[in-house]
Parts: structure tokens; C-alpha cells; sequence
């Protein structure tokens, strides 16, 4: 079994990876799903979390942008320019 961690960036999931670290428990993996409307303040976030646990964090991105797949949902349903 594997444990993996979603890591939003925020102080919640921060302060439970921390405690999970702390207390030895097992985490296989660090996982952060980048939207790609971050603030670049999010980004350093987890440079310096990076740094502090000396352990990577898996960054997912997807192909397109959040922007592009909204714009593209509204497009199907008829929502823009109405």
C-alpha cells in the first residue's frame, strides 16, 4: 500500500504533511496538482517546503491551462457572449 500526500500548498496541508513527517509516519509520495493560476508566491512555497524536508514534491500539471479549459466548457454550453 502506498501513502501519498495531496499537498495543496495551503497552511492545512502543509501543517499535516509537517505532522506526518514529524510523527515517522509513512508518506511515499508528495503530490501537488498545479492549476496553473498560481500565485508565484505558491511557487516558493514549495521551493522552501522542498528545502525544509529534503524531500522532492511531485508537480502535476495538466496540457492545457484552468483558463483554456473554462473558456472552452462555456463555449460548449452556449455561455459566452450571452
Amino acid at each position: 500500500m502506498k501513502h501519498i500526500v495531496s499537498l495543496s500548498g495551503g497552511k492545512d496541508s502543509t501543517a499535516m504533511l509537517l505532522m506526518m513527517l514529524e510523527k515517522d509516519m509513512k508518506v511515499d509520495d508528495i503530490v501537488f496538482c498545479d492549476t496553473g493560476i498560481e500565485f508565484p508566491q505558491m511557487y516558493e512555497h514549495l521551493r522552501k517546503l522542498v528545502a525544509y524536508i529534503k524531500r522532492p514534491i511531485t508537480i502535476l500539471r495538466q496540457e492545457k491551462s484552468f483558463e483554456e479549459y473554462l473558456l472552452n466548457h462555456k463555449r460548449k454550453n452556449g455561455k459566452i457572449g450571452k
